[in-house]
């Protein structure tokens, strides 16, 4: 019990950290999701496997440039 305790605290946490800067600038979000569709838009056009490790790799840092410009520009 103790440990599913410590297990799911750290859910608790993860999440929090993840979802603070999305609750503090909620359009953050909306930016990252039209970097991911640009990224998701790229890869599609090149043809390859969009599940692939590395379309998704690219597909995450499109999205985080996403939000990365909004809180640069915002």
């Amino acid at each position: 019990m103790k440990k599913q305790i410590i297990d799911q605290s750290a859910h608790v946490t993860a999440a929090f950290v993840v979802l603070m800067p999305l609750l503090v600038y909620p359009h953050v979000l909306s930016a990252a999701l039209t970097g991911f569709g640009l990224g998701l838009i790229r890869e599609v056009t090149e043809g390859g496997n969009v599940f692939s490790p590395n379309s998704l790799l690219d597909m995450a840092f499109w999205a985080a440039g996403g939000a990365l410009a909004f809180l640069v520009l915002a």
